[in-house]
């Protein structure tokens, strides 16, 4: 019943029109997830992380708080039999070099005399190194067109070989889908600040060294993580994204104007509600009043003249942009050939028609049809 209230009343708004049209950028949150790259069923999203730590290196870092730091969006953590394994090796380090660096300023004194200072600091230089290793249900590589050219021209020299024509000739099989193995290789450098007493900086130096080193061996561990969980999760998590959208309102002190703030602003608080790892179906269905007032814009404003034109470009714009984050790129993508039909601003039409058919990639990919997936605990 209120649904149908809210449809009534802003189907009541006036015609608009005086000369001018102006339209105001409106924001609206939304929240979604990133789709992996490859897809794996509800059932099957387990996964396990394992950290093993080289003894000079345990000082700076625990293998259980690594261990924890490694994280799967979406997916459930289990001990036994998962479907997706991350390892993580961080070996060891070894000092390269250690050197006392000096640099030498000249200035003057009040006296107009040349006067030179010496300034010393301590360096010394680790090698650092690891491996990072994620195993679990990877799709064939796509063949590239060079590829499928080769094996195209061997396939017609097997046809036209009058001893090899009849035979039996197999295909390349595909690669193996073995873990993907990155190595971790970095050098740290460790550096004291500078003193005119060389004397000073070596011994502040040999008090300081371990912590010194520590600090730089967590710094390359959270890099290491990042590296980890980005890899991860591109490949197989549902990562939860948070962005702020726009939609187009009408900037006008009259019937029209008031119903289109009443409008963005059930929008505002219909999406207000969204959670990436909830389904949306009630948000799409309390956005029905809404969708129904926007395609009214449609037909109410006809004019071929600019003011038309632009009221008929925030309607396919709002539509097109609700349908997106909505999980309907079909129907985003007609409201966006609408809005370059419309032909004003057709810019934004190809953008959003883009983005619509880079969202029905994903779906493909990922075999879903939406960005709002539970959370497996």
């Amino acid at each position: 019943m209120r649904k149908n209230l809210l449809f009534c009343c802003l189907m009541a708004a006036t015609p608009l029109f005086a000369q001018r049209v102006d339209l105001d950028r409106f924001r609206v949150d939304v929240t979604y997830q990133q789709l992996p790259r490859e897809p794996v069923s509800p059932d099957k999203r387990t996964y396990e992380t394992e950290v093993k730590i080289g003894n000079r290196l345990t000082p700076s870092i625990t293998e259980s708080t690594v261990r924890d730091a490694i994280h799967l969006d979406g997916w459930k953590r289990v001990s036994d039999s998962p479907t997706v394994r991350a390892s993580l090796n961080l070996e060891d380090v070894t000092e390269k070099e250690a050197r006392l660096e000096s640099r030498t300023e000249s200035s003057k004194d009040k006296d107009g005399r040349s006067v030179s200072t010496t300034y010393y600091t301590m360096v010394v230089t680790y090698l650092v190194s690891g491996q990072l290793s994620i195993s679990g249900p990877r799709s064939p590589e796509p063949v590239s067109a060079r590829d499928q050219e080769e094996q195209r021209k061997k396939e017609e020299a097997v046809s036209t070989n009058r001893f090899l024509k009849n035979a039996t000739i197999s295909k390349p099989a595909d690669a193996p889908s073995g873990p993907v193995v990155q190595r971790l290789s970095e050098t740290l450098t460790v550096r004291t600040e500078e003193s005119t007493d060389s004397r000073r900086v070596s011994k502040y130096f040999e008090d300081n060294r371990k912590a010194m080193l520590q600090t730089q061996v967590r710094e390359f561990t959270n890099r290491s993580l990042t590296r980890i969980n980005g890899l991860l999760n591109r490949t197989y998590g549902y990562v939860p994204v948070k962005e702020s959208e726009s939609l187009w309102i009408l900037d006008a002190k009259n019937d029209e104007g008031a119903a289109q703030i009443e409008a963005i602003q059930a929008v505002k608080a219909i999406f207000s509600e969204m959670r990436a790892d909830q389904s949306i179906e009630n948000i799409k269905a309390n956005l029905q009043p809404l969708i129904a007032y926007f395609e009214s814009l449609k037909t109410k404003y006809t004019a071929p003249d600019k003011a038309g034109r632009k009221m008929r470009y925030s309607a396919f714009y709002n539509l097109a942009k609700i349908y997106l984050l909505t999980d309907q790129p079909e129907k985003a993508i007609q409201e966006a050939e609408g809005l370059i039909a419309n032909d004003y601003d057709t810019g934004d039409g190809k953008s959003l028609k883009r983005a619509a058919e880079e969202l029905l990639a994903d779906f493909q990919r990922a075999q879903t049809r939406s960005r709002h997936q539970p959370t497996l605990l």
